[in-house]
């Protein structure tokens, strides 16, 4: 049940933050995600750990989003501040809750973590962009690869940074 829960819990923080977005609202995004990070606290037995992967999940996020927006890439109504929008880094903060939990089972998988991320990551923008959050710069023929070649990278990278980041609060711990 804890790995549906937190599954759900995902689901739900990234519609409320992508819809407030869309209505240039912060708060559902914020608000939402304190929910998971709590109600997280008590469902998962990795949660320090988890809460590493958020911080390293939004430093990887300011960098992605950073380098979407410079590009026109992905284009936010927000305009053109050099740094992406907070709602941007309360979804890769949401992301950063999921890898020892509901999708724990990618962590020894690279190759799959790759092709399932490169999916999911591209849906995910191609989602936030139909809802009205943000705007593609360039065509989709364009932003689809692109976006797919990211995360295709980014996600089994962030299945090795909670890989050791398990280990080493793991030995922390066992100390």
């Amino acid at each position: 049940m804890p790995k549906f829960a937190n599954f759900v819990l995902f689901q739900c923080v990234w519609i409320l933050t992508v819809l407030g977005a869309a209505q240039g609202m912060i708060w559902p995004g914020i608000a939402s995600l304190g929910f998971f990070l709590f109600v997280h606290s008590f469902l998962s037995e990795s949660a320090r750990t988890d809460y590493l992967v958020c911080v390293v999940a939004i430093a990887v996020g300011l960098v992605i989003e950073s380098i979407n927006a410079r590009t026109g890439l992905i284009v936010h109504p927000a305009g053109d501040s050099l740094l992406p929008p907070l709602w941007l880094l309360v979804l890769w903060c949401n992301l950063g809750l999921i890898f020892n939990n509901s999708v724990a089972w990618l962590l020894d998988k690279p190759w799959l973590a790759a092709l399932l991320g490169a999916a999911g990551g591209t849906a995910s923008y191609i989602g936030g962009v139909a809802l009205g959050a943000a705007s593609f710069g360039v065509p989709l023929k364009t932003a689809a690869p692109a976006l797919a070649i990211t995360w295709a990278i980014v996600t089994p990278l962030l299945f090795y940074a909670t890989r050791r980041l398990n280990g080493l609060m793991t030995v922390k711990y066992a100390a």
